[in-house]
């Protein structure tokens, strides 16, 4: 694609638990929970492990065809899970007990949903494309407001390739033509974090009009760090000479930086409001703390940004500009256990909340 990379190191800090997912789904047949941790199993590695008359007995098991009986050999047998194990995160107490306690009952799935690994290591990540997805967001929405004729344009939201129209007309470039995207020179690297930065907890969908809570049981690993850990990623900007007529040049760093500030701050200031007709008091304080703290923040330095699986539906560039915001009634909470001296305080917090900050 030709021109230099101008890179940037930022500093990135988790404020709320984050889960960015693989798409998998993993039952008691993939994981067990020993102590306060979940072990994902390496299938081939622990029949390796098990002695003859052991491995005879799952195998009567898994020929009789009874689920809740494969389960419970599955446990009695993996007693030392450390050893074939290709994952392991820290389990919720709340995850714990249910686990537990229907472990041998036919009806609950008790179904776990992982975060995104990766590297030789196999290590948590957050993937650079989640980052620049973010950003753009936020860079979009600030670009199209001095797009006067694009927003009084009708958008029609039968048409499947609306959104891409739109886009590409605040770009400035062909909707066909990707290769003139000029995000195409935003280069955001992957973070890979500490193999002990997640945990698998419990969340819940909370209808904002009602305040009800599902009655489902949900089980998420997801990544929180200690407030004192940070990691950093490497962010690049391939510099072009000579743009062509019509393509917008891309945003400096900084300037990005504070369309993001003020995107968010927007973002999670509607999320308290919606937070305040319920009575999740520590939803409404976390996004009081991160509004109060985004809004001072100096211009093009940090921001605030929201990724993964539950950062909601919100203000995608059509939706902004059609006045048609997708983002619902629900909303996920996650039980959060924060260590406080010699006592665990739990609270439903919301989930995705990342803090990015430039270093160089």
């Amino acid at each position: 694609m030709g021109g230099l990379i101008r890179r940037h190191r930022l500093r990135l800090s988790v404020v709320t638990p984050v889960h960015v997912g693989t798409g998998q789904e993993l039952s008691p047949l993939d994981y067990v929970i020993r102590g306060e941790r979940l072990y994902v199993l390496d299938q081939r590695a622990f029949l390796a492990a098990l002695s003859p008359a052991d491995r005879e007995k799952l195998k009567l098991a898994v020929l009789e065809g009874d689920l809740v009986k494969i389960r419970d050999q599955i446990y009695q047998l993996a007693r030392e899970p450390e050893r074939y194990s290709r994952a392991q995160a820290r389990v919720g107490a709340s995850v714990k007990e249910q686990y537990h306690d229907k472990r041998d009952k036919l009806g609950p799935k008790l179904a776990v949903y992982p975060h995104l690994r990766g590297g030789s290591e196999w290590r948590p990540l957050i993937p650079g494309s989640s980052l620049k997805g973010a950003i753009r967001t936020a860079v979009l929405e600030a670009l199209v407001q001095d797009k006067h004729d694009l927003r009084q344009r009708r958008w029609s939201k039968n048409d499947k390739k609306a959104g891409r129209k739109l886009e590409a007309a605040i770009l400035g470039h062909p909707p066909n033509r990707f290769d003139q995207d000029p995000f195409a020179d935003l280069v955001v690297g992957d973070v890979s974090l500490p193999a002990e930065c997640t945990r698998v907890l419990e969340v819940r969908n909370l209808d904002t009009r009602t305040g009800a809570s599902s009655s489902f049981f949900l089980a998420y690993e997801v990544v929180t760090l200690e407030p004192e850990r940070t990691v950093y990623l490497e962010v690049g900007i391939r510099e072009r000479h000579g743009v062509k007529e019509g393509r917008r040049p891309l945003p400096s760093l900084k300037e990005m930086l504070e369309m993001c500030r003020q995107y968010y701050l927007k973002r999670v200031v509607r999320e308290q409001r919606m937070y305040e007709q319920t009575d999740q008091d520590h939803a409404v304080r976390w996004c009081k703390l991160i509004a109060e703290d985004a809004g001072g923040l100096a211009s093009g330095r940090g921001c605030y940004l929201r990724l993964g699986r539950f950062s909601q539906r919100e203000y995608h560039t059509l939706e902004g500009v059609t006045g048609s915001e997708g983002a619902g009634v629900t909303r996920n909470l996650v039980l959060h256990e924060i260590q406080l001296g010699d006592r665990i305080n739990r609270m439903w917090t919301p989930m995705g909340w990342v803090y990015l900050e430039l270093v160089e």
